[in-house]
């Protein structure tokens, strides 16, 4: 909630939100193009029996899913943890402070990606028992994720 207040007050901190969903956008794009590509461009030509290729997919769109969402998360929050303490925000201040933690980001996205992989096999694989299972643990995953992107946890 602080953060939308803190959005109105500095409206250039919206670039963050809009950013994310751009950079979203685009990565759904690639990797829709990437596959046409790969099934030469014919729909009726796209393989969905390979179960290792699929969940390798899966994976790194989860992956780099959670890296746009935690970098642009991350800065937003940065800005508004500066707003709070007095001093100067900026688009590129955020920005700035999200590069500079590329690495944590780039770490937790592969974390993220990776349970999020193995939620999702479970899932597809077990019985109905198992799929409310990890129904469950994917809901507390959400809100661990949730909090951890906001830098909670980072």
């Amino acid at each position: 909630m602080n953060s939308f207040a803190i959005l109105k007050k500095n409206r250039q901190l919206i670039i963050f939100p809009i950013l994310s969903g751009i950079s979203l956008l685009l990565m759904m794009g690639i990797f829709i193009l990437g596959i046409f590509a790969v099934a030469g461009w014919d729909v009726d030509y796209i393989n969905t029996d390979n179960d290792v290729v699929n969940y390798a997919i899966m994976f790194l769109f989860y992956f780099v899913n959670y890296f746009v969402v935690v970098f642009f998360n991350m800065a937003l929050i940065h800005c508004s943890k500066l707003y709070f303490n007095g001093e100067e925000v900026s688009v590129s201040i955020g920005l700035k402070f999200s590069a500079s933690r590329i690495g944590v980001i780039l770490s937790w996205a592969l974390f993220a990606a990776t349970v999020g992989t193995i939620l999702k096999i479970i899932q597809e694989n077990s019985g109905w028992l198992g799929k409310i299972i990890t129904g469950l643990v994917g809901i507390v995953w959400g809100y661990h994720h949730f909090f951890c992107s906001a830098g909670y946890c980072l």
